[in-house]
C-alpha cells in the first residue's frame, strides 16, 4: 500500500512540475498554441492525479478537506512519508 501511495504522490509531483514549466514557457511565448495545449493537457493530468491521490490517501492540501470533520491532520506530514 505504501508503494502505491508513493506512486500516486510521484504522479502528482511529476504532473505539477510539468504544469509549472508550461506556465513559465507561456510567460515567455504567450502566442504558442502548442504550449497552451500542452498546458491544458498537463492541467487535466494534474487534476486527475490529485483526485486519484486524495481518493486513496486523503486530502493533499488543507483546502481539499471536504468532510464534516478535520481530516487534514490525519494524513502524514511530508517528512513522515515512508516512516512506519
Amino acid at each position: 500500500m505504501e508503494n502505491n501511495k508513493n506512486t500516486l504522490l510521484y504522479n502528482v509531483q511529476k504532473t505539477g512540475f510539468a504544469l509549472v514549466e508550461a506556465n513559465l514557457y507561456l510567460d515567455v511565448y504567450p502566442e504558442s498554441e502548442e504550449a497552451l495545449q500542452y498546458f491544458y493537457d498537463m492541467r487535466t493530468k494534474y487534476d486527475e492525479a490529485v483526485k486519484e491521490y486524495e481518493a486513496v490517501c486523503g486530502p493533499l492540501t488543507a483546502s481539499a478537506n471536504t468532510s464534516s470533520h478535520w481530516d487534514w491532520i490525519l494524513t502524514p506530514w511530508p517528512w513522515e512519508l515512508g516512516v512506519n
